[in-house]
């Protein structure tokens, strides 16, 4: 497992004479950085980084063994498609949630209770799975996917329209129903000033929290993270379902390893 640190720094004299002192060497001005958790400068430039960086970016990268080995994992998208609709002042809210216990502060409370619009049909290209960008707790599939692999867990799927209430025949929805909590002892976290209901920073390094029992092959998180306005539960999977995704060749997800 390798952990990555990036900042973009506004380097004064005074910055750069800071981080000379633990061995480099930064031009003036605004200046990428980033620090890998195997470089011995690493607790240094952590300090420095907290001392001078407005927003730190942290990624980690599990090895092949990390994820092979790990009990539970989480699923992300590699990548976001598109946009719900109606996207004008988020307006896909109202049409596609119930909102009378959402919080515009937080983000919480949404359930959903319409088909997700899609602008137009998507165009998959290698991908079989994807996310909307703003959405990150729900993923997408073509039929026969769904019919292939997660139909046989116990996934339902639900109906995607067009922006124009067409259905769409050549995308669903993935119907997640079950969840589980997390061990997130020592995970940062903010009460929202507002509804009162937590959620946990979700740059967080490492592995992912594990749930404290879980049985179903595919589940949420019954916790919520998140940060600004945006709030969604992780979406994690047993690896015994991890290692079918791995022979089916799925592509458009990317994984992460829970904690041992």
């Amino acid at each position: 497992m390798k952990i990555t640190k990036s900042a973009t720094l506004t380097v004064h004299e005074t910055t750069r004479a800071k981080f000379a002192k633990i061995g480099y060497d930064l031009m003036l001005g605004e200046v990428p950085f980033q620090v890998e958790s195997a470089d011995p400068r690493w607790a240094d430039a952590i300090e420095l980084l907290r001392e001078t960086a407005t927003y730190i970016k942290t990624e980690t990268q599990f090895s092949k063994h990390d994820l092979v080995n790990a009990k539970f994992l989480q699923m992300l998208a590699t990548g976001h498609t598109g946009y719900p609709q109606p996207e004008n002042d988020f307006g896909y809210r109202d049409v596609t949630y119930d909102l009378s216990n959402y919080c515009r502060k937080c983000g919480i409370g949404a359930v959903q209770k319409a088909p997700f619009r899609f602008k137009r049909s998507p165009t998959w290209g290698a991908k079989q799975i994807l996310q909307l960008n703003w959405v990150f707790d729900q993923y997408f599939v073509t039929p026969a996917i769904w019919e292939h692999l997660f139909k046989p867990i116990g996934v339902g799927c639900r109906p995607v329209e067009l922006a124009s209430s067409s259905p769409l025949d050549d995308i669903v929805q993935l119907d997640i129903q079950a969840s589980a909590s997390l061990d997130l002892d020592g995970f940062e976290y903010e009460d929202c000033a507002v509804c009162g209901r937590r959620r946990y920073l979700p740059n967080y390094a490492g592995y992912v929290p594990k749930p404290k029992s879980a049985d179903a092959p595919l589940f949420y998180s019954s916790e919520y993270f998140g940060s600004g306005f945006l709030a969604f539960r992780l979406i994690l999977l047993s690896d015994a379902f991890y290692r079918t995704i791995l022979e089916s060749g799925l592509k458009g997800v990317s994984f992460k390893a829970c904690m041992p």
